[in-house]
């Protein structure tokens, strides 16, 4: 039964960060199931950056919101029973998507034994909060039941393309042959930001090891930090792009940039599975935000990882955490 799969569906509605992490279990499923049809149901905003993942083939659009309702679930229903699904692969536990799977009538249904987790009939215990397991070890172990091949180690976003780079960083006032990097300074959870002064800061004492350009990356808050920022004009180079980005440019800036300093975010994952160097600023204040489970996979690139609460975490050893990056990867 294992051997003839010819639809799999995997389903992941929430943010950029949670959908990345379940890149390798896609890279598994494809490795074990060459001949299926992969499908991807996320949230319409992120299907940009996963678009480039030669091993989805297929796209569906769906968001809590709908999920949520019995008409919008209806709805859903009746748009994926059309492709006669056989496995279905749910990493985020939610109980009506588990309802959704067994509707379905697939006959693998996967997923974690939280939240009406008898509608799936190969479950595992959700000790994602617990311990220090990685999330991507804790999506692929979902499958091992299925997958008799492990996880071949590589991950594949696809953005490296020359003609994409080069349009790319054209728009954004970058020639191909010049060093920069990133500083994406922005998040949606207060609990996880550190202060813009800081950040402007550690800036100031980069320039005494790069020369190259600081690209300002975030979604919001433009205006403070041009105004935080404005000052360091006539020392370095500093292009505030903040809010100026689709996912897609997000994405190939990242993966050319030399090095990436960014909060625990979606896009400090984006930086990292396409092997850039990075600092990254992990705060005990926000829950759940911890390098174990949500840093860099097992040296896939060259990293600094700060954890400590916000107000301990001082300009001098993320400064310091960049410099030592910058040389390492001299």
């Amino acid at each position: 039964m294992k051997h003839s799969l010819q639809n799999i569906l995997v389903i992941r509605l929430d943010r950029l960060g949670d959908v990345l992490m379940n890149v390798p279990l896609i890279h598994r499923l494809k490795e074990n199931f060459p001949q299926s049809r992969l499908t991807v149901m996320c949230q319409p905003s992120i299907e940009p950056v996963l678009s480039q993942v030669e091993d989805i083939d297929c796209f569906e659009h769906a968001t809590f919101a709908e999920i949520d309702t019995l008409r919008g679930l209806w709805r859903i229903y009746r748009r994926l029973k059309k492709r006669r699904f056989d496995c279905v692969i749910i990493t985020h536990p939610h109980k009506k998507l588990h309802l959704l799977s067994w509707i379905l009538g697939a006959h693998w249904r996967m997923g974690f034994d939280r939240k009406w987790g008898f509608f799936l009939n190969y479950r595992r215990t959700d000790a994602k909060d617990e311990g220090g397991s990685h999330e991507i070890d804790q999506n692929l172990a979902v499958v091992d039941v299925l997958c008799p091949k492990p996880w071949s180690g590589a991950i594949s976003l696809g953005f490296k393309h020359r003609l994409l780079r080069a349009s790319v960083l054209s728009k954004f006032g970058l020639r191909e042959e010049e060093e920069f990097c990133v500083f994406h300074v922005t998040t949606s959870n207060p609990a996880k930001q550190w202060p813009l002064e800081h950040f402007a800061r550690v800036a100031v004492q980069l320039q005494e090891r790069f020369k190259g350009t600081i690209l300002l990356l975030g979604s919001e808050k433009r205006e403070e930090i041009q105004r935080v920022f404005k000052d360091l004009a006539a020392s370095i180079r500093v292009l505030n792009h903040v809010g100026r980005t689709d996912l897609t440019e997000l994405a190939v800036l990242l993966g050319a940039a030399r090095f990436c300093l960014s909060l625990d975010s979606g896009p400090y994952h984006l930086a990292w599975m396409q092997k850039t160097p990075v600092v990254g600023i992990f705060s005990r204040d926000a829950r759940g935000s911890r390098p174990q489970r949500w840093g860099v996979y097992k040296q896939h690139a060259s990293c600094k990882e700060i954890f400590k609460s916000l107000a301990e975490i001082t300009v001098e050893e993320v400064s310091g955490a960049l410099l030592d990056l910058v040389v390492d990867c001299q």
